[in-house]
């Protein structure tokens, strides 16, 4: 079960609580015009099973809070902002399609490298080494539990230096926010918009 729930979360496209679907539904209409990047590769440096559990040595119960707990808050949806331009809608579609390659090729620890310390605060905070160590193990996914992406849209830069963008895969659509680092874009957090489909007011 901890696998699992962990796997997803490195899925990169899960969210601890979703919008409203009034909100979600107005995000959805402005999203524009797919991202053309290339598909990218799973060759990034990896982070290491240290290097996460330093990240998330935060108070116990956290972790099951995170990702198994009743959210109690609908979060505030960022919408707004200036389109990025071809530069940075490029940066962040490389790192979501890298974050795929490499999650359907079982490799974890590369797919935490495309999330920023924050992100592994949320999602791994207060986990025990032990329910980790199967990170270190990199085991391709059957190709039935693949996830495929379907595009990138909408990606916008917010006044606080942050981008958005819509990412749509076969299971679900994400408002997704990146932080630029040393000249990628990391995953900062992710709001599920809908599940299987484009949600209405």
């Amino acid at each position: 079960m901890l696998r699992t729930v962990v796997g997803g979360l490195l899925l990169a496209v899960v969210a601890w609580h979703g919008p409203s679907a009034t909100q979600a539904a107005t995000l959805l209409g402005s999203q524009g015009t797919p991202s053309a990047a290339a598909v990218g590769a799973c060759d990034v440096a990896p982070r290491t099973l240290d290097e996460l559990l330093a990240i998330a040595g935060t108070e116990p119960g956290s972790f099951v809070s995170a990702i198994l707990g009743t959210p109690t808050v609908t979060p505030e949806l960022p919408v707004g902002g200036a389109p990025a331009d071809e530069a940075v809608v490029d940066a962040v579609a490389a790192t979501v399609q890298a974050q795929f390659t490499c999650f359907n090729a079982g490799d974890l620890l590369r797919v935490a490298s495309f999330w920023s310390d924050e992100f592994i605060q949320q999602g791994l905070g207060g986990v025990a080494e032990e329910n980790l160590a199967f990170l270190t193990t990199p085991t391709p996914l059957p190709a039935v539990d693949r996830s495929t992406l379907v595009s990138i849209m909408d990606v916008r830069r917010l006044g606080d230096d942050r981008v958005t963008a819509v990412v749509t895969t076969t299971n679900e659509t994400a408002l997704s926010i990146f932080v630029e680092s040393e000249g990628r874009y990391l995953l900062d957090d992710s709001i599920v918009l809908s599940r299987g489909g484009t949600p209405t007011p």
